[in-house]
Parts: C-alpha cells; structure tokens; sequence
C-alpha cells in the first residue's frame, strides 16, 4: 500500500473498489427488498422482467467497449499516446450514444406496436418497458465513463457514481414517493426512480471525467485504430451475448 509505486496504486485502489462495492451492494439489496414490499409480487415482478430486457439491450449498447476503456485508456495514457487516447474516447463515446438510442428508439417502436402481447404479461409491463429504454444511453454512457475512470487510475471514482451513488439515489427516490405520493408507487415509477439514480451518477462520473482527462490529450489531435479495436471487442462481446 506505500505511495509512489505502481503495486502501491493498484492495491489501494483495489481496497477502495471493495469498499465502494461492499457499500453499494448493501444499499441496492436494500432499495431491492424495501421496493419488493412497497410493489408486491406481481408489481415488482414486472418491475425486474422490464430491468432484465433491458440489460439484454445494455449488452449489445456498450458494445463492450466500456471493457475495453480500461485496457485500452490505462495503456495509452501509461504510454503518452494521447493522440490514441482521445481518439478511442470520442470513438467509444460517440458509438455507445448512437448505439444505445438506436436500440433505444427500435425498443419503442417494437413496444409501440405490439402493445397487446406486451399487456399480456401485466397492464404495466408496457410502461415499464418504455422508461427501460429512456434508461438505456444513459445507463450505457454511465458504464463507459465509469470504465475510462478506472482507465486514468481514478479507482474510488470509477465505483462511486455507478456502484454507490445510483442505488442510493434510486433509494431516495422511492422513499420520497412512499412518503408523500404512496398511491404513485408502481412497476413504471421504479424503473423511472432506477432511472433518476443513473443520471444523477452520470453527472457524476462525467464531471469526475472530464476533470481527470490529461492536459496533454486535451491538445492533440485524435488518432484511430478502429480495426484494432473491434477486433479487441468482438469477442468479448460474443462472450458476453452468450
């Protein structure tokens, strides 16, 4: 854990890490059992069927290429390649964008149109599906920051916004809502409260983002290696489909 060296950064970021994580896990168990209570069983069913089609679109969004942002961001800004360096950030950022509201917009119009197989499953699953994929760039672009912070060896800040400050908010929303609007409460108001908690830690993660940038990327001009880079993430995104 001493200062000054490389293991020294790595191990202490790897406490911190932990730390986020054990913290964020306890309080998304929290907001998890505290909203299965105040939704009930088939409520909050719809409520994690909604989530888990949306996770099915935020694999093919990201493209993995917030994976790729560790590996690729540590090592080309340990090696002062900053041309590199901005250019696979506006290469990831600008494809994770049009990439999540593309599937994002197809998501609607698949909802749009076929509204009664949707219902069929519960009058609120076709709600509940629509915020799911407002939440979709936002969710994405949140994991891709997150990962470019950990890239420039930012470690508590890579894990705050995503793993920590998401479900706490999440969970300030809910209790705002049982408290002074408990009739709101249903499958569509939770994911939309899931999705006020991943623009707050995206608004987070990217101001901690930008201010971690280096200068001397800042006053290059981008370079590309787009061949390199799909054939880096194809198959870890073949894996992760699977």
């Amino acid at each position: 854990l001493a200062a000054g060296s490389l293991s020294g950064r790595v191990a202490r970021g790897a406490v911190q890490t932990v730390l986020v994580s054990a913290f964020g896990a306890a309080a998304s168990f929290g907001v998890s059992l505290g909203l299965a209570r105040l939704l009930g069983q088939e409520a909050f069913g719809t409520y994690l069927l909604a989530l888990g089609v949306f996770q099915i679109g935020l694999l093919v969004s990201k493209l993995e290429l917030d994976t790729l942002a560790v590996r690729f961001v540590g090592s080309y800004a340990g090696t002062n390649k900053w041309g590199l360096l901005r250019g696979y950030f506006r290469f990831s950022r600008s494809t994770v964008i049009m990439t999540s509201t593309g599937i994002a917009l197809l998501g609607v119009l698949v909802i749009t149109f076929f509204p009664n197989l949707i219902t069929e499953k519960h009058p609120s699953f076709h709600a509940s599906l629509l915020v799911a994929c407002a939440m979709l760039p936002v969710t994405a672009l949140l994991m891709l920051e997150s990962s470019t912070l950990q890239g420039v060896q930012q470690y508590a800040r890579a894990q705050v916004p995503l793993n920590l400050l998401r479900p706490v908010t999440f969970g300030i929303v809910v209790v705002i809502l049982w408290r002074f609007r408990p009739s709101s409460l249903s499958a569509p108001v939770g994911v939309a409260a899931n999705l006020c908690g991943a623009l707050t830690a995206l608004v987070f993660a990217w101001f901690w983002r930008h201010r971690s940038m280096p200068r001397e990327m800042l006053a290059t001009a981008p370079e590309r290696d787009v061949p390199l880079w799909l054939r880096t993430s194809f198959p870890l995104f073949a894996v992760s489909m699977g």
